[in-house]
């Protein structure tokens, strides 16, 4: 018994001994006097591995190279015959030629001797225009989409020969966040931050259905002239990751959900243009309502950080693909009734930005 008992303790004195000469690589700021003569940086979390008890900052801005796309869009119905159920017909729907745009993204923040927190702002910018024309012969025919049902003196609803579309969308955000990363282990490092949001979402769309069918003689072009905008404010909450792949590289993901409450500012107006370019009004109706809206925002890619100056910076280059997703922001009018004018349905669909961006950062 006693023999056991020595080398039980001979076991445990052997642990601690273990335990004062640890190595750095296994701590996470371990204390000088636990690890004498060593510097513990291999677990010290991705964009907080330099560490002083004053007042730090940082500041990044980057590119985004992006693409955006709204369902509901749609302006016209290609025809094969000037009825649209002709025997075997096909009537394809005409949609805008997307393309892609370049926005930008700028965050300024403070890191603090409160553990390490780290207020930003951040502001991103958007803006895009997408547009297409089509042009077809008799008896070929578009149908179409938006202009009112009962607006025509014609017994049958117009056909049009040529119609152009263009939407341009603006889209600016605003964040305020809190955040504060730590490490999971050696190698995956988390970081949740949490704060407030406001974004403002201002479309417009704007089409032209020219040499008209079956409409008023004199009429020769009609333009529907839509407005949306949005702004919101709300809470925004996320949890970004970071898996260590060695040194300096690593793979990182981001995801974050903000719920805004706003309201919806929306104008519809129809012109009758006469072949000498006269316009004259058929009719104006504008919108406005609170509502609530959601955006959520992902991404993946690679990320490179490098202490420089005897490690008082950290330069961070981080690349990848994101995606935005902003719910139900297609709220133009579609009127639908001839026998009841006043009949419309709106929330035609959800506005989606996708693309690759590209971030420098550097941290004093």
């Amino acid at each position: 018994m006693k023999f056991v008992m020595m080398i039980t303790i001979l076991t445990l004195l052997s642990t601690v001994q273990g335990k004062d000469s640890l190595d750095c690589e296994q701590c996470y700021k371990t204390p000088e006097s636990t690890c004498p003569g060593k510097v513990c940086t291999i677990d010290v979390p991705m964009w907080d591995s330099i560490t002083t008890p004053c007042w730090g900052g940082f500041v990044y801005i980057g590119p985004v190279v992006f693409e955006a796309r709204e369902n509901g869009l749609g302006f016209a119905l290609k025809g094969t015959d000037t009825s649209f159920m002709p025997a075997g017909g096909n009537n394809p729907v005409v949609n805008l030629d997307f393309d892609w745009s370049v926005g930008l993204r700028i965050s300024t923040g403070l890191i603090t001797p409160h553990d390490g927190w780290k207020l930003s702002t951040t502001w991103q910018r958007l803006y895009t225009r997408d547009k297409r024309s089509i042009n077809v012969s008799f008896p070929n025919g578009l149908f179409p989409v938006f202009l009112h049902p009962a607006s025509f003196d014609g017994d049958d609803t117009p056909i049009a020969q040529s119609a152009k579309a263009e939407w341009n969308l603006r889209y600016n955000r605003l964040d305020l966040e809190l955040e504060r990363p730590f490490s999971v282990s050696r190698w995956f490092t988390l970081r949740p931050h949490a704060g407030m949001r406001s974004a403002w979402v201002h479309q417009s769309y704007d089409v032209t259905y020219s040499d008209l069918l079956d409409d008023i003689p004199e009429a020769f072009a009609r333009k529907v002239d839509m407005h949306c905008n949005f702004w919101g404010i709300g809470i925004l909450a996320g949890l970004d990751a970071i898996w260590k792949l060695c040194e300096r590289w690593s793979l990182v993901t981001d995801l974050d959900t903000s719920f805004l409450y706003g309201y919806f500012k929306i104008k519809q107006k129809q012109t009758r243009f006469t072949s000498d370019g006269l316009g004259t009004r058929v009719f104006r109706v504008p919108d406005f309502y609170h509502i609530s809206r959601v955006i959520t925002d992902l991404l993946i890619g690679v990320q490179y950080m490098r202490p420089f100056w005897d490690d008082k910076y950290e330069i961070t280059v981080k690349a990848g693909w994101e995606l935005q997703i902003l719910n139900s922001q297609n709220q133009f009018l579609r009127f639908v009734d001839d026998t009841t004018p006043g009949l419309f349905v709106a929330n035609q669909g959800d506005l989606t930005i996708q693309g690759v961006s590209l971030l420098v950062r550097i941290d004093y």
